[in-house]
C-alpha cells in the first residue's frame, strides 16, 4: 500500500505477518487446520492466536508448536489438562523444545522455574483422569529434570572458596512465593543452593532453621538429587 511506502525496511518486513493475522481473524469458526498453516508459516505470537480461537483441545494443538520455551513451561498443565498433547506430532514437537540444550541455554530461566514446572506436571497426573497419560508424563519429567541441568550451564563459575547458606527455617514454607504459585522460598533456595554448589571451585554448604548443619554434597550428582538433600 501507498501508506507504507518511504516505511524503513524492518517496518515493510511485517506486512505478510500483518496481513497472515488479518486472515485468521476472518477465518470461520473452527478452520483449525487453515489456521495451523496460518500461525506456522507465519510465525504469529502465541499471545495474539490464543485469543481468536479460544482455549480448548484444538486450539492449544494449533499454537502449542510455535510457542517460545518459556510458555511451554508456564502452560504444560494446560496442555495436558486439554488434551493437546494426545497429538503425537504435538507432542513430539513440545518435547523436542523442552530437550533442546541450545533452546534451554537461550531462554535464561532460572533452575527453580524448570522444577516448579516439573512438579506442577507431576501434581496434575496424580489425577484418575490423567492416568492414562503416563507416558506423555515420563518424557515431559526426563525433559525438565535435563532443562534444570542445562540452566545451570548459563551462569558463570564462582572461584576460590564459597560458603553457601541456605535459610530453611519456618517462615521459608509458610506460604508459596505468589498467589499464582505453589512453589514455597524453601524449594527455591535448594536448588539455588544445588546449582550455586556446582558452580563453586569450592564450596562449603549450610542448613539453617532453628540449628544448623553443614552438608557435603557431591558435583557428580545430579542438581536435583542435592536439592533433595539439602531439604
Amino acid at each position: 500500500p501507498a501508506r507504507w511506502e518511504g516505511k524503513p525496511e524492518e517496518d515493510r518486513a511485517l506486512l505478510p505477518k500483518i496481513a497472515a493475522y488479518e486472515t485468521l481473524k476472518r477465518l470461520p469458526k473452527k478452520h483449525y487446520q487453515m489456521a495451523r498453516r496460518i500461525v506456522r508459516d507465519h510465525a504469529l505470537p502465541w499471545e495474539l492466536v490464543m485469543p481468536l480461537l479460544g482455549s480448548d483441545r484444538e486450539s492449544w494443538k494449533t499454537i502449542a508448536p510455535a510457542m517460545p520455551v518459556m510458555a511451554l513451561a508456564r502452560n504444560l498443565r494446560i496442555l495436558i489438562a486439554s488434551g493437546a498433547l494426545g497429538s503425537p506430532a504435538v507432542r513430539d514437537a513440545v518435547i523436542e523444545k523442552l530437550s533442546d540444550p541450545d533452546v534451554i541455554r537461550n531462554s535464561r530461566m532460572l533452575p527453580f522455574r524448570w522444577l516448579s514446572a516439573r512438579d506442577a506436571v507431576r501434581e496434575l497426573m496424580k489425577r484418575p483422569e490423567h492416568r492414562a497419560d503416563a507416558a506423555i508424563a515420563a518424557k515431559l519429567d526426563d525433559a525438565l529434570n535435563g532443562a534444570v541441568e542445562i540452566s545451570v550451564q548459563c551462569l558463570p563459575r564462582w572461584y576460590g572458596r564459597t560458603a553457601l547458606a541456605c535459610d530453611l527455617s519456618g517462615s521459608m514454607s509458610w506460604t508459596p512465593i505468589s498467589r499464582h504459585s505453589k512453589v514455597f522460598p524453601a524449594e527455591i533456595a535448594c536448588i539455588l543452593a544445588a546449582a550455586a554448589h556446582r558452580l563453586c571451585e569450592e564450596a562449603v554448604v549450610y542448613a539453617f532453621g532453628s540449628e544448623i548443619a553443614v552438608l557435603s554434597l557431591d558435583p557428580a550428582d545430579g542438581l536435583l538429587t542435592n536439592a533433595e538433600q539439602v531439604r
